[in-house]
């Protein structure tokens, strides 16, 4: 459930939708297969410690696979913020188990805005 190409990655960038909180910011794009797929990216510049980057990465997974239902068919890239290095487990799974439902709302928003023109 992971994108590992990068043109699969730079088609997100191309063409999805946005949101952010406090930590991450999230992309998120539509895709035909049923299953979807996830890419991190945890800048050094934000969090420097490896240690920490890997705790950060697991958390984000974890919280992605607990929504794996919710987020059928969309190709998500999670990208980090400067106040993500300062956070604990639990304030990071909470804040994106708050954004996932905001994020397939926009996704929704946004496919029937393109069906629609």
């Amino acid at each position: 459930m992971r994108m590992s190409q990068p043109r699969d990655i730079q088609r997100v960038f191309q063409d999805s939708v946005k949101i952010s909180n406090a930590y991450v910011t999230i992309r998120a794009r539509r895709r035909a297969i049923k299953t979807p797929r996830l890419a991190l990216a945890i800048a050094k510049k934000h969090v420097s410690s490896a240690v920490k980057r890997n705790r950060i990465k697991r958390v984000v997974r974890e919280s992605f696979r607990r929504n794996v239902g919710l987020l059928a068919r969309l190709d998500v890239v999670v990208i980090s913020l400067p106040a993500l290095a300062g956070t604990d487990n639990e304030s990071l799974r909470q804040a994106l188990d708050a954004e996932w439902p905001n994020l397939l709302e926009k996704v929704r928003l946004s496919t029937e805005k393109s069906q629609a023109t």
